[in-house]
């Protein structure tokens, strides 16, 4: 009988604000619960530090410059096939609740049915039809603003979320005849950093400002990007970051209820996956959001739990989220789409065996300044860092060592920093990633004028806008872009 899948993404869920990675000041006791019944994956890394590129990379088991999509402006070419078609192929019914940041008029890349509508612009040309960005504080989404909306109280992201759970609940309530494979994707802890009230004041004199990782020479490449270090900023931030991780665990721990009892009361095996697409700095540094290859921004949390999965099983080789999809396709016993580009971790989750020369990437494309492509390489403790165009500014870090990537290694070890840049040339040229990335644009401007419904795009509750003042804890600062 094929187990059927509940998988939980998150957005924007850095794997060092977890209680089980090692976080004593967060309160996570349901990732906690799934993580001892399971086993953790504790060096997962995102194909990218941003939402669309991070996904489709992701569904398809590709690296994001392979199925060029690097921005979150892009659509992924419906050819292509995700590990949800595979799924549908072996005879699963597919379910997406809630968010996915699909762009474009295919929403469903392998989804049979959808239960609520994605809370960001699902169109080309990025335009709301729900009235979300009327709200005053919704502008927080913008990471260059998220700094300037931040305390406690109600936003788009936590009324989301609950829209999201309360479906998921209903949706396990059901019988089902077909293998079900339920993806429930909520928006927490993505800002605007707004806690609910009484989350934000209780961890707002507990978070520690993370004054070391404000000492190291950061790459010229984010010479543009939006710092500020100061002491009132990084406290906030943090307070409701970390008050949103905790509200995102409650609601996982609401749908995790759910699950057992379907499960109870089908009588049908299952296994739980939860990830997050990508980081958040959350003040590390100086920055806010992702978009860096620094640990809080790229490293995320992955759990595997349930049926034929080992209880209380930590791994510690370099994985990736590209590794989900193979993974899936083994397990189901699905046909898995071709030119996989990450690996099947099965054979480490319900065997013995151990990568540890496993060599991992990420990717993004800088837009702080002069366009820049980046690539990451992640082998053993040491992570190497490159950017096209800023020859002689290539980064090594040892992260056992210095764990806010604060000090530049690669004169030290350049053997090392060798054998990672060689693993990067064999992929596609930055040259020509950037080509075709100003190919799309063109298509971009002219397809974006075309006229979307947006029935795939979550309302926001009537009358949330009135009602909610607009927090702000940081003091008025000039935001240079």
């Amino acid at each position: 009988m094929e187990k059927d899948i509940l998988f939980l993404i998150s957005d924007q869920h850095s794997y060092k604000v977890l209680g089980y990675a090692g976080n004593r000041i967060v309160k996570t006791p349901a990732l906690d619960g799934l993580a001892a019944r399971g086993t953790v994956m504790r060096d997962c890394y995102a194909a990218c530090p941003l939402c669309v590129p991070s996904r489709l990379g992701m569904l398809t088991g590709q690296y994001a410059s392979s199925v060029r999509a690097l921005t979150n402006t892009v659509s992924l070419d419906s050819n292509i096939a995700t590990f949800v078609h595979s799924l549908n192929a072996k005879g699963y019914d597919t379910t997406l609740c809630g968010r996915m940041h699909f762009i474009g008029p295919d929403q469903r890349h392998g989804f049979a049915k959808r239960l609520v509508g994605d809370i960001t612009p699902t169109s080309y040309g990025r335009k709301m039809h729900t009235g979300v960005d009327a709200l005053p504080w919704n502008r927080g989404r913008i990471e260059h603003l998220a700094i300037q909306c931040m305390g406690g109280g109600e936003s788009t992201v936590l009324a989301y979320d609950c829209d999201v759970v309360d479906a998921a609940e209903k949706y396990l309530s059901g019988s089902f005849d077909r293998p079900q494979f339920l993806c429930v994707g909520i928006y927490a802890p993505h800002f605007p950093y707004i806690a609910p009230p009484e989350l934000f004041d209780y961890y707002y004199d507990r978070v520690i400002i993370p004054e070391d990782s404000f000492e190291g020479d950061e790459h010229p490449v984010f010479r543009k990007k939006l710092r500020d270090m100061d002491p009132q900023t990084v406290r906030a931030a943090m307070a409701a970051y970390y008050g949103m991780v905790e509200f995102m665990d409650r609601n996982i721990g609401r749908i995790l209820k759910a699950w057992d009892k379907y499960l109870l009361r089908s009588g049908r095996e299952g296994v739980v996956i939860y990830v997050s697409d990508h980081g958040d700095s959350n003040g590390e540094h100086g920055f806010y959001g992702k978009n860096t290859f620094f640990d809080a921004s790229v490293h995320v949390p992955m759990i595997f739990a349930g049926a034929g999965i080992p209880e209380g099983k930590e791994i510690g080789s370099p994985v990736s989220l590209l590794d989900l999809s193979p993974t899936i396709c083994e397990m189901t016993g699905a046909p898995c789409p071709p030119r996989q580009d990450g690996k099947s971790m099965l054979d480490m989750i319900c065997g013995d065996a151990i990568d540890e020369e496993r060599i991992v990437v990420s990717e993004l494309i800088n837009r702080f300044g002069a366009k820049s492509m980046g690539r990451m390489a992640k082998w053993r403790q040491y992570k190497y860092v490159t950017f096209s165009g800023f020859d002689g500014e290539d980064q090594l870090f040892d992260m056992n060592e210095d764990p806010f990537e604060t000090r530049n290694l690669i004169s030290e070890y350049p053997h090392i920093a060798q054998k990672l840049s060689d693993v990067l040339k064999q992929m596609k040229t930055p040259e020509t990633v950037m080509a075709e990335m100003e190919e799309q644009a063109a298509n971009l401007a002219i397809v974006s004028g075309c006229g979307e419904d947006g029935r795939e795009q979550w309302t926001c509750r009537k009358g949330l806008a009135e009602k909610v003042p607009v927090p702000v804890i940081s003091t008025k600062k000039e935001i240079s872009f």
